[in-house]
C-alpha cells in the first residue's frame, strides 16, 4: 500500500512529522480522494501510485493551521527543500526573503485569505498550493506527488469566438466541449472572458463552485460580496439552463493556462474561496493553474509564450515568471499571471510560438482660449474615435476655432463664450454616447483599443478603494498615435478600479460598493473636484455595464461648471424594479470629459433579494 487513509486531522499531523519518501502518504478519506481513485482507474491505475521523490529548487512555507503544517511537511520532505510554517501575517516576509529562488506557499485557502493580497505580489515564482479544505489539501500534494503515475489525453484549447485565435480553436462553445466533459486532457488552454466564479462561453459557463447540480449551497452572511448562487438567486447568467453550467472540478485537466479574468484569486480574492474558478480546477484532478490575476488583456501571444515556455520543460515557476515579464513589456498589470501549484513541478506541455513643444505665451484671453482648445482640447476630442466615439461634431467645432483665429482682435466676449457653450454640449453629447455604451454592452474602458497600447511605466500606487498595498498605476501609449496616453490604476483585489486618458477633473463615486434591496430607491453619489485653479466645463454621467442585458435602470448625464478647486457632489437615484434582475454584484461606471479628458472609475451596486439598505462592509 502506498497510501494510508488516516481516521482524522491529528493523524495526518502526526505522520506527516516523520514522514519520508517511500512511506505510505497520509491521505484523508473524502470527495477529492474518491476523485482521483475514479480518474486512476480510468487510466488503467488500480492501485495508489507510491509518492515520488525529487530534489526541487526552492522553499516550502507553510501558512495557517495544522493541516497546512501537514500538507507543507509531506511536499518539502519528498521534494528536499526546507519547510518554513508562519502566520498569515507573516508570510509577505517570508516570502520576501526568499524571492530568489521558488517558493511553495501551502495553506488553506480561508487561511491564506487573512494575508489580505496574492502571496505572488511579493516574489516572481511563487506558487500557491491551495485547496478549500483539509482533505482536498493533503489531496493535492499527492497528486503533484504522483503526476507521472499515467499518461494524460491530448492538449485542448477553448476560446471565446471573439478571441484572435478562435480560427485555431478546438472549441468555442459549451457544446463543443464534449472531450473536455469525458475525456482527458493534459493541458486545458482557456481564453474567454470570466470572473472569479466563472468562465464564460456564449452557451454556457465553466463554474468555479465544485459541487454537483442541484446540490444545496452555502448562503453568503451579511456583508460578504459573491455572486448571486450565494444570495438563492441562481447563476449571474439569467439565458442559461442549469446543464448548461460546467462544474470544472469534473474535469480531468492536469494543467490549465486560464486567459479569464481573475482566474486565479487567493488572498486578493472578491468572492468566497467556494467559487473561484481556479479552486474549482484544483478540486478536481489538476495539479496547477497558470492565470490570469484581476482584469486582463488576453494577448494572444501570451499564450504563444506559455506554450514556449512549456515546450522547454522548465519548472512551472519559471514558465510563470516568462509569462510575467512578457505581460508586463505588453500592458503592466493588465496582463498579469498566478501559479496555483508547486512552481517546482515540471510538466510537460502544449508545443510552441516623444517630448511635447512649449506653447507661445498668450497675450489675450481670446489667444489662450483659442490656443487652448486648438492644442488641447480638440486633439484630445480627436483621439476618442480610437474608443468607437462619433467625433463628427469635433470637425465643426475645429473649423469654428480656425475662423475666429483669423480674426482673433475682434472676436468679443459673448462670442467666445459660445464656442465654449458649444465644446461643453460637444462634450456632454459625446460622454452620452459612452454611457449608452456601457449600458448597452459589456463595456470596458479601452475596449478593442487594447492591442494598439504598450507600457510605457508601472509604478505601485493606493488603490482608490481599498487602499495602499495592492494597486499598480500603469500608463500605456498608443503605437500610432503616440500623444495617447491611457493611465490605469489596477488593483489585484478590485480590478481596474480608474482609467483616464489625462489629468483632470474625474468622478469619484463616495462607497465603492452601494447596497439595496429589490424595489428599494437608493441614491448613488459621487464626487467631481476640479483640483486645478481655473474653472472648468466637465460632463459626468453614470451607468450599468451591460445594464440592457440585465434589465437596469438606463444611463444619465449632466453638465456641471466648477470654479477652480471647487469639489461637487452628484447623486443618481436608483431605483430596480425587475423581478428578472439577478441578486447580484452588477458594475457601475462613473464616467466624466473634461477639456477632452476622459476618466472612468468603477463601483458595483450589490442587490439583496430582501429591503435590507444598510451599509454592510466588504473588507
Amino acid at each position: 500500500m502506498n497510501v494510508i487513509e488516516c481516521a482524522d486531522q491529528d493523524d495526518v499531523e502526526r505522520r506527516s512529522r516523520s514522514w519520508s519518501a517511500g512511506e505510505e502518504f497520509p491521505l484523508l478519506a473524502g470527495v477529492a480522494v474518491n476523485r482521483y481513485r475514479d480518474v486512476l482507474a480510468a487510466h488503467g491505475v488500480r492501485e495508489w501510485p507510491r509518492a515520488r521523490e525529487w530534489s526541487a529548487e526552492g522553499v516550502v512555507v507553510s501558512v495557517g493551521g495544522g493541516a497546512a503544517r501537514a500538507a507543507g511537511r509531506l511536499l518539502g520532505s519528498a521534494t528536499h527543500r526546507p519547510h518554513e510554517h508562519v502566520a498569515a501575517g507573516a508570510l509577505a516576509e517570508h516570502v520576501r526573503r526568499h524571492a530568489a529562488v521558488p517558493v511553495a506557499v501551502v495553506g488553506l485557502v480561508d487561511d491564506l485569505a487573512e494575508a489580505r493580497d496574492w502571496p505572488g505580489a511579493w516574489a516572481g515564482r511563487v506558487g500557491v498550493v491551495t485547496a478549500r479544505d483539509t482533505g482536498s489539501l493533503l489531496c493535492l500534494v499527492y497528486r503533484t506527488l504522483t503526476v507521472d503515475a499515467f499518461e494524460p489525453g491530448r492538449d485542448l484549447l477553448v476560446t471565446h469566438h471573439s478571441m484572435a485565435d478562435a480560427g485555431q480553436a478546438d472549441a468555442t462553445a459549451l457544446d463543443e466541449l464534449d472531450e473536455l466533459r469525458h475525456g482527458s486532457i493534459r493541458t486545458l488552454v482557456l481564453r474567454t472572458h470570466g470572473r472569479e466564479c466563472a468562465a464564460s462561453l456564449p452557451d454556457g459557463v465553466l463554474c468555479g463552485r465544485s459541487d454537483h447540480l442541484g446540490a444545496p449551497l452555502p448562503v453568503l452572511a451579511d456583508g460578504r460580496r459573491g455572486p448571486s448562487c450565494l444570495r438563492g438567486g441562481g447563476c449571474f447568467r439569467p439565458d442559461l439552463e442549469p446543464h448548461q453550467r460546467l462544474p470544472v472540478a469534473d474535469l480531468d485537466a492536469r494543467l490549465v493556462f486560464a486567459q479569464s479574468c481573475s482566474a486565479v484569486a487567493v488572498g486578493n480574492a472578491v468572492f468566497p474561496g467556494a467559487v473561484g474558478l481556479g479552486l474549482g480546477f484544483l478540486s478536481g484532478s489538476g495539479v496547477a493553474v497558470l492565470g490570469a490575476l484581476g482584469r486582463h488583456t488576453a494577448h494572444v501571444s501570451l499564450r504563444h509564450e506559455f506554450e514556449a515556455a512549456m515546450s522547454e520543460g522548465i519548472p512551472l515557476g519559471d514558465v510563470l515568471h516568462r509569462l510575467n515579464v512578457r505581460g508586463h513589456r505588453l500592458w503592466g498589470e493588465l496582463a498579469a499571471f498566478g501559479l496555483l501549484g508547486d512552481p517546482a513541478l515540471v510538466l510537460a506541455g502544449p508545443a510552441p510560438p516623444r517630448a511635447p513643444s512649449a506653447a507661445p505665451v498668450a497675450d489675450s484671453p481670446v489667444l489662450r482660449a483659442l490656443r487652448h482648445w486648438n492644442s488641447t482640447v480638440l486633439p484630445r476630442l480627436e483621439r476618442l474615435r480610437w474608443f468607437d466615439l462619433d467625433t463628427t461634431a469635433v470637425a465643426a467645432l475645429r473649423d469654428r476655432v480656425r475662423n475666429l483665429t483669423g480674426q482673433h482682435d475682434t472676436v468679443s466676449e459673448t462670442v467666445l463664450e459660445e464656442t465654449a457653450v458649444a465644446f461643453a454640449q460637444a462634450q456632454e453629447e459625446l460622454l452620452g454616447e459612452l454611457t449608452r455604451k456601457v449600458h448597452d454592452s459589456w463595456w470596458q474602458f479601452q475596449g478593442g483599443l487594447m492591442s494598439a497600447l504598450r507600457l510605457t511605466s508601472s509604478e505601485p500606487c493606493a488603490c482608490p478603494h481599498c487602499g495602499p498595498g495592492r494597486a499598480t498605476e500603469v500608463r500605456l501609449t498608443h503605437l500610432v498615435d503616440p500623444d495617447l496616453v491611457v493611465r490605469v490604476v489596477q488593483c489585484r483585489r478590485c480590478g481596474p478600479v480608474f482609467q483616464s486618458t489625462g489629468d483632470g477633473p474625474h468622478l469619484r463615486p463616495v462607497e465603492e460598493a452601494v447596497w439595496t434591496g429589490r424595489a428599494v430607491p437608493v441614491d448613488v453619489s459621487a464626487v467631481v473636484a476640479n483640483h486645478g485653479t481655473e474653472p472648468v466645463d466637465c460632463a459626468v454621467g453614470f451607468a450599468f455595464v451591460a445594464g440592457d442585458y440585465h434589465e437596469l435602470p438606463g444611463p444619465s448625464r449632466q453638465r456641471v461648471w466648477l470654479a477652480g478647486g471647487e469639489a461637487r457632489p452628484i447623486r443618481w437615484p436608483v431605483l430596480v424594479t425587475s423581478a428578472n434582475v439577478r441578486p447580484d454584484e452588477h458594475e457601475m461606471a462613473f464616467l466624466s470629459l473634461s477639456d477632452g479628458v476622459l476618466t472612468a472609475m468603477s463601483g458595483h451596486l450589490c442587490l439583496t433579494e430582501d429591503s435590507t439598505t444598510d451599509a454592510r462592509s466588504d473588507r
